[in-house]
Protein backbone atom coordinates (compact mmCIF):
# COMPACT_ATOMS: atom_id res chain seq x y z
CA UNK A 1 0.00 0.00 0.00
CA UNK A 2 0.79 3.84 -0.12
CA UNK A 3 2.86 4.85 3.26
CA UNK A 4 0.47 7.02 5.72
CA UNK A 5 1.08 9.32 8.20
CA UNK A 6 0.13 11.64 10.06
CA UNK A 7 0.66 15.15 11.14
CA UNK A 8 1.16 15.71 14.97
CA UNK A 9 0.97 19.08 16.33
CA UNK A 10 3.23 20.97 18.22
CA UNK A 11 1.19 20.61 21.62
CA UNK A 12 0.68 17.12 21.52
CA UNK A 13 4.54 16.32 22.11
CA UNK A 14 4.80 19.59 24.35
CA UNK A 15 1.79 18.75 26.68
CA UNK A 16 2.91 14.73 26.68
CA UNK A 17 5.79 15.92 27.59
CA UNK A 18 4.70 18.08 30.67
CA UNK A 19 1.97 15.38 31.82
CA UNK A 20 4.11 12.51 31.64
CA UNK A 21 6.68 13.98 33.97
CA UNK A 22 4.62 15.21 35.92
CA UNK A 23 3.26 11.14 36.49
CA UNK A 24 6.61 9.83 36.01
CA UNK A 25 8.91 12.16 36.63
CA UNK A 26 12.96 12.03 36.26
CA UNK A 27 14.14 11.65 40.33
CA UNK A 28 16.02 14.25 41.85
CA UNK A 29 19.82 13.03 41.51
CA UNK A 30 20.04 9.81 39.36
CA UNK A 31 21.43 10.09 35.61
CA UNK A 32 17.96 9.14 33.85
CA UNK A 33 19.09 7.66 30.60
CA UNK A 34 16.05 7.10 28.07
CA UNK A 35 16.21 4.50 25.61
CA UNK A 36 14.31 5.29 22.01
CA UNK A 37 13.69 3.18 19.81
CA UNK A 38 12.40 4.13 16.02
CA UNK A 39 8.68 3.73 16.20
CA UNK A 40 8.90 6.52 19.30
CA UNK A 41 10.87 9.52 17.91
CA UNK A 42 8.53 11.55 20.08
CA UNK A 43 10.59 10.50 23.25
CA UNK A 44 13.80 11.79 22.00
CA UNK A 45 13.46 15.10 23.32
CA UNK A 46 11.95 14.62 26.33
CA UNK A 47 14.96 14.13 28.12
CA UNK A 48 17.27 16.45 26.45
CA UNK A 49 14.83 19.09 27.72
CA UNK A 50 15.91 18.15 30.82
CA UNK A 51 19.26 18.07 29.72
CA UNK A 52 19.44 14.31 30.07
CA UNK A 53 20.81 11.68 27.74
CA UNK A 54 19.13 10.02 24.80
CA UNK A 55 20.05 6.73 23.08
CA UNK A 56 18.66 5.57 19.97
CA UNK A 57 18.25 1.68 19.72
CA UNK A 58 18.52 0.27 16.45
CA UNK A 59 15.79 -0.81 14.82
CA UNK A 60 17.03 -4.17 14.10
CA UNK A 61 16.96 -4.68 17.85
CA UNK A 62 12.94 -4.46 18.20
CA UNK A 63 12.89 -7.59 16.40
CA UNK A 64 15.23 -9.52 18.58
CA UNK A 65 15.27 -9.11 22.46
CA UNK A 66 18.72 -10.31 23.18
CA UNK A 67 20.07 -7.54 20.67
CA UNK A 68 17.42 -5.09 22.76
CA UNK A 69 18.28 -6.27 25.95
CA UNK A 70 22.31 -5.87 24.83
CA UNK A 71 21.80 -2.19 23.62
CA UNK A 72 19.77 -1.75 27.01
CA UNK A 73 22.95 -2.68 28.85
CA UNK A 74 25.55 -1.59 26.67
CA UNK A 75 24.42 1.50 27.32
CA UNK A 76 23.39 1.34 30.83
CA UNK A 77 19.33 2.72 29.70
CA UNK A 78 17.68 3.17 32.73
CA UNK A 79 13.95 4.22 31.45
CA UNK A 80 12.12 2.95 28.02
CA UNK A 81 9.40 2.73 26.08
CA UNK A 82 8.26 -0.12 24.10
CA UNK A 83 5.16 -1.83 22.74
CA UNK A 84 3.46 -4.19 25.50
CA UNK A 85 4.15 -7.30 22.80
CA UNK A 86 8.15 -6.25 22.77
CA UNK A 87 8.23 -6.18 26.55
CA UNK A 88 6.60 -9.80 26.80
CA UNK A 89 8.92 -10.98 23.90
CA UNK A 90 11.66 -9.69 25.95
CA UNK A 91 10.43 -11.31 29.54
CA UNK A 92 9.93 -14.70 27.78
CA UNK A 93 13.31 -14.90 25.78
CA UNK A 94 15.61 -12.99 28.06
CA UNK A 95 14.10 -13.63 31.40
CA UNK A 96 17.33 -15.57 32.83
CA UNK A 97 19.58 -13.03 34.76
CA UNK A 98 17.37 -9.71 33.12
CA UNK A 99 17.79 -7.66 36.29
CA UNK A 100 21.72 -8.71 36.72
CA UNK A 101 21.70 -7.86 33.13
CA UNK A 102 19.85 -4.25 32.99
CA UNK A 103 20.50 -3.64 36.87
CA UNK A 104 20.02 0.46 36.21
CA UNK A 105 16.36 -0.08 34.77
CA UNK A 106 13.93 1.78 37.03
CA UNK A 107 10.75 2.53 34.40
CA UNK A 108 9.33 0.39 31.93
CA UNK A 109 6.48 2.23 29.96
CA UNK A 110 4.89 0.73 27.46
CA UNK A 111 1.93 2.04 24.49
CA UNK A 112 0.97 1.05 21.39
CA UNK A 113 -1.56 -2.02 22.00
CA UNK A 114 -3.32 -3.58 25.14
CA UNK A 115 -1.23 -4.30 27.62
CA UNK A 116 -1.89 -7.96 29.37
CA UNK A 117 -1.75 -8.38 33.23
CA UNK A 118 -0.11 -11.13 32.77
CA UNK A 119 2.98 -9.67 31.20
CA UNK A 120 2.76 -7.27 33.91
CA UNK A 121 3.04 -9.80 36.79
CA UNK A 122 5.96 -11.47 34.69
CA UNK A 123 7.66 -8.30 34.34
CA UNK A 124 7.39 -7.79 38.38
CA UNK A 125 8.69 -11.05 39.31
CA UNK A 126 11.69 -11.04 36.97
CA UNK A 127 12.88 -7.20 37.47
CA UNK A 128 11.26 -6.44 41.02
CA UNK A 129 12.88 -2.77 41.11
CA UNK A 130 11.27 -1.36 37.48
CA UNK A 131 8.10 0.23 37.62
CA UNK A 132 5.73 -0.50 34.30
CA UNK A 133 4.09 2.43 32.95
CA UNK A 134 0.67 2.16 30.54
CA UNK A 135 0.61 4.64 28.32
CA UNK A 136 -2.67 5.17 26.56
CA UNK A 137 -2.01 7.49 23.61
CA UNK A 138 -3.41 8.02 19.72
CA UNK A 139 -1.60 9.46 16.79
CA UNK A 140 -4.34 11.97 16.23
CA UNK A 141 -5.06 13.33 19.63
CA UNK A 142 -1.41 12.18 21.22
CA UNK A 143 -1.14 11.16 25.04
CA UNK A 144 -4.45 10.59 26.87
CA UNK A 145 -3.73 8.86 29.81
CA UNK A 146 -1.06 7.63 32.41
CA UNK A 147 -1.40 4.08 34.42
CA UNK A 148 0.64 1.81 36.94
CA UNK A 149 -0.63 -1.30 36.69
CA UNK A 150 -0.24 -3.64 39.34
CA UNK A 151 1.41 -3.57 42.71
CA UNK A 152 -1.87 -2.77 44.65
CA UNK A 153 -3.09 -0.60 41.65
CA UNK A 154 -6.67 -0.06 40.18
CA UNK A 155 -7.26 -3.37 38.30
CA UNK A 156 -10.60 -3.40 36.92
CA UNK A 157 -9.86 -6.71 34.86
CA UNK A 158 -7.59 -9.57 35.71
CA UNK A 159 -6.74 -9.90 32.01
CA UNK A 160 -5.42 -6.27 30.78
CA UNK A 161 -4.43 -3.25 32.57
CA UNK A 162 -6.04 0.02 33.32
CA UNK A 163 -5.57 2.49 30.66
CA UNK A 164 -5.03 5.40 33.67
CA UNK A 165 -6.19 8.45 34.67
CA UNK A 166 -6.45 11.20 31.90
CA UNK A 167 -3.57 12.92 31.19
Amino acid sequence: GKPKTIAGQHKFITSANYVKLQHWPFEVGVTDRLGCNVMFNWEVCQPLIYGLTTFIIPENAAVDPQLFVSSLSKHRINRILTTPSLLSNILQYCSQRLEERIPDMRMWQVCGEVLPMQTVHKMQEILPKCRIGNDYSTWETGDIAYGDPGHGAYEPSRNFAVAGIIA
